[in-house]
This record gives C-alpha cells, sequence and structure tokens, in this order.
C-alpha cells in the first residue's frame, strides 16, 4: 500500500475524530467562537457536515485496504467531500477546535493522488500512441460531460456544452484518421482559451471539473505537437 495515502488516512481520520470529540466535550465556547467571528454555520450543520467526512473518508480507507488502489475513491463521493470541507473550512476557518485547515489539506493531498492514478501509470504526452490519445480524449470528455451537467456549474453549463460539442467533432475526426495532424490548431487553441476563461470563471466552486478538462485540453495539445516532431524526425 502507499505509504503516504495511508499516512493521509490515518491523519485526516485523527483529525475528524478529535473535531467532533470537541464539539461534544467544548459546542458551548465553539458555538460562541463562530458567533464571535460572525460565521453563518450552526453546530449541528457543523456536526454534519465532518460526519459525512469521517463517514465517506473511512469507507475510502476500508475499500483501499481491501483493493490496495486509490481508484476504489468514487469521483462523485470525492467530490461530496471536497465541497463539505471547503464549506466546513470557510465557515471556521478561525475556530482552533475544529482543526479545518488541516482538514481541508489533507483532503486535497488525496486528491491530487488520485488525479496521479487516474492519469495512468502509462500515459505519457511524449508519447502520442493511440492508446493514450485515446485516453486523454476520453478524460477530457468526461470532465466536460461533468461541468455540463452538475448543478455547481449550471450558470455555465451552456459554455461547458459548447466546448464538449466541439471535442465530439474533433474526437470523431481522430477516429476516423487516427492522426490528430488532421485536427486544426486553432479548434485546439480556441479549446483551451475557452477553458482558461472557465477555470477563472468557475475558480469559487471549489471543483475540480474545469481545471481538469484544462489539463486534458493540454494535454492532447501536447500529443499532437509529439505526433508532429515524430513525422518529422521520421522524415514523413
Amino acid at each position: 500500500m502507499d505509504r503516504e495515502l495511508v499516512r493521509n488516512f490515518d491523519d485526516i481520520i485523527k483529525c475528524l475524530n478529535i473535531a467532533l470529540k470537541n464539539i461534544d466535550i467544548n459546542g458551548a465556547n465553539i458555538e460562541l467562537e463562530i458567533k464571535k467571528w460572525k460565521f453563518k454555520i450552526t453546530l449541528s450543520e457543523l456536526k454534519e457536515s465532518l460526519d459525512i467526512i469521517l463517514r465517506y473518508i473511512s469507507k475510502w480507507y476500508e475499500d483501499y485496504k481491501k483493493t490496495n488502489d486509490v481508484l476504489c475513491i468514487d469521483l462523485k463521493e470525492y467530490d461530496i467531500v471536497s465541497k463539505e470541507s471547503s464549506y466546513v473550512l470557510g465557515e471556521t476557518s478561525l475556530v482552533d477546535d475544529i482543526h479545518s485547515e488541516e482538514i481541508d489539506f489533507i483532503i486535497g493531498k488525496i486528491g491530487v493522488l488520485l488525479q496521479d492514478k487516474i492519469i495512468g501509470e502509462n500515459f505519457n504526452v511524449g508519447t502520442p500512441t493511440k492508446e493514450n490519445i485515446k485516453y486523454a480524449f476520453k478524460k477530457l470528455y468526461f470532465y466536460l460531460k461533468g461541468c455540463s451537467n452538475l448543478e455547481d456549474y449550471k450558470e455555465y453549463r451552456e459554455k461547458f456544452y459548447k466546448i464538449l460539442k466541439e471535442v465530439e467533432t474533433i474526437s470523431s475526426i481522430y477516429n476516423k484518421t487516427e492522426k490528430l495532424f488532421n485536427i486544426e490548431d486553432k479548434i485546439l487553441q480556441d479549446i483551451k482559451f475557452d477553458l482558461i476563461d472557465l477555470v477563472d470563471e468557475t475558480r469559487l466552486i471549489k471543483s475540480y471539473y474545469a481545471e481538469w478538462s484544462l489539463q486534458w485540453a493540454e494535454a492532447i495539445i501536447s500529443l499532437k505537437m509529439s505526433e508532429s516532431n515524430m513525422e518529422v524526425n521520421n522524415g514523413w
């Protein structure tokens, strides 16, 4: 098992249990602190959010011990936990007994490890194989689909859907020719810069779908460059 991931699980479960114990023992003082800093969260809402996070984290840890695979963490569940953690952090950042900054930081670290695994151990933008290219299209489509459907992004749904349709078009071109060369650079760059704008516009949503959409769009651009370089080097 990955020692870093195990340590992250152990640390966050410890922090969550301490925070919940502090609420049970010192709830009145924590409530006064929340009111002092004019946060809107109630003590019962705080406890409910921490319980939700702990329940999912504990489930992931047990699943990971059985499978030894970080992909046992469901992406939708991770999104729920990430949102709950961001909410708790925003409402209790100045309340020491809750340890919200440490909890949110560790959840972010688990997310990074999950992202690394999703990218795939064999994926490399410098190797424009059919497998790598189709993998990149699949991931780009997945995250754009999420941005087009998730309630959090409803204000930007039409913009993401427009990009999704463009990706479907260029993916179709690739599937017919099996060459990224046949996809115009301008189309790829337009997709990239549209996503850069959307990442900036949706930054406060505290979700990773837009950022990962951009990452996979950039991966396809890099794969196209690698494909072109290989053809030049081979004298094609």
